[in-house]
């Protein structure tokens, strides 16, 4: 029989649960800067893509056409104008994105980020860390590719 404090208590869990899975639905403000960093730069916009790092960020693409590393926001900027210059506007696909809390005020967010064109399809494998809600460090990795996308 369900009396009238059972009838409450219930009510009270169904409520906290809906709660609870609404805030898990919801992206964290992270995981927006990271969509919108990648939509930056499928689009070209250099200058957005840039407004997501620290000044002292460092760059790193383990492999393709911008293989190497790069440090502080200027020789990031020279990659990402090179990236732009050569490749925009493409579509984005975004998937297995993962968000992990590593301390008080740095969170890492994976993802698996594919850009393509009506040419070649890049799939990358990236890995961002923020510190404070700024880019601190980001790791590009080529997964493959379906067509050669040539150098970058």
């Amino acid at each position: 029989m369900i009396t009238q404090n059972n009838f409450v208590a219930m009510t009270a869990c169904a409520l906290a649960l809906s709660l609870a899975f609404a805030a898990t639905a919801q992206a964290s403000p992270t995981r927006s800067i990271a969509r919108e960093h990648w939509q930056a730069i499928a689009g070209g916009d250099v200058s957005s893509v840039m407004a997501d790092y620290r000044s002292d960020a460092a760059s790193h693409w383990k492999s393709g056409g911008l293989k190497g590393d790069y440090s502080g926001t200027a020789t990031i900027r020279s990659a990402w104008m090179r990236f732009a210059k050569t490749r925009s506007p493409l579509k984005l696909a975004v998937r297995n994105v993962q968000e992990t809390k590593s301390g008080k005020d740095q969170d890492i967010i994976t993802a698996e980020v594919t850009f393509s064109s009506t040419e070649w399809t890049y799939p990358l494998d990236c890995r961002l860390i923020f510190h404070d809600g700024k880019i601190a460090e980001e790791t590009w990795s080529q997964a493959g590719y379906d067509a050669d996308p040539g150098s970058i």
